[in-house]
Formats: structure tokens, sequence, C-alpha cells
């Protein structure tokens, strides 16, 4: 028997045996809905509104300390606390934009990466909630509070212990 009739064989048997059930249904319209909520959701987060332009300026006091705490000390301002906690994943955002892109383009730069980080975090929670819910649909709907909730996702990148934690 070669190794590679092996391998397959061997994950033949991992997989019926340590078989996990999945939400992520075998017919297409629940990939059509997730398709469709994701993308709605990632758009309406960059859009204008009425309010104005949601590209068009930093999101509270944090993005103007990031920003400069980025600008003036570069990677080192990765390992600066504020406000008590690390703030890794919106650190890194702002370092990696004020990096990539010109100042006018900073702020369209964070914008769009942080819907980016929605629309993913939608991604991960839709299986795993609609393993809990009732079905396919009330996990999707769970999952999209991540588009529809401004704090969120900010939140749970700044005070989850695998994103940047309190100190």
């Amino acid at each position: 028997m070669s190794t590679s009739t092996r391998l397959i064989a061997s994950a033949r048997r991992l997989a019926r045996d340590f078989s996990v059930p999945t939400p992520w249904p075998g017919a297409g319209r629940a990939m059509v809905w997730f398709l469709a909520v994701v993308s709605i959701g990632f758009i309406l987060q960059v859009l204008a509104r009425p309010a104005g332009w949601p590209l068009a300026f930093l999101f509270a006091e944090d993005g103007q300390v990031f920003l400069t705490q980025a600008l003036n000390d570069g990677i080192g301002s990765m390992f600066g606390t504020y406000a008590g906690y690390l703030h890794i994943a919106p650190r890194s955002i702002a370092l990696t934009c004020s990096s990539l892109v010109s100042p006018d383009t900073y702020v369209v730069c964070t914008g769009i990466t942080v819907a980016g980080i929605k629309a993913l975090a939608v991604v991960v929670a839709w299986p795993v909630l609609s393993a809990y819910a009732k079905s396919w649909g009330w996990g999707l709907a769970a999952a999209s509070s991540f588009l529809s909730s401004p704090w969120a996702i900010w939140k749970f990148l700044a005070t989850s212990p695998i994103f940047g934690g309190s100190l």
C-alpha cells in the first residue's frame, strides 16, 4: 500500500470516528442567504449615510490615539497600553493602514478593514451559533449582529485575551 493510499485511508477513518456535526447545510439556499447577508452588510458599512460619509472620520477618540502612536512609535505602538488595554487588533490596523496608504486615504483604509473584519466575524460565528440555534437561519441572524452593531466587534477585539486583553 502506498503512502498516499494510507494517508487517505487514515483521513477517512478520522473523519468517520471523529465526525463533528456541521451546521453548514448541503443545500445552496443557505449559502446564497449567507453571501447576501455578508455582502449587503459589508456594503452598508462603507456606504454614505444621511448623517454623512462613514469613511470620512476616525472612530471616536481611539482612532486619533492609535494613529498618532502608530506614526510616532511605529511597531513599538503595538506594546503600549491605553486605558488599561493593549488594543493589539485596532493598533495593528492603525499601524498597517498608516504604513500602506497616504494620509488622505487612511480613514478609508481603516473603515474598509474594520468592515472586512466584521464580515469575517460573521463567517466564523455562523457555524458556531447555528449549532445552538433552531436552524441555520437563526444562527445567521445571530451571527449578523457583528455587522449591525457598531461596537460589538471593537469591544471584542479590544478586550479579548487573544487580541489584546486587559492588563
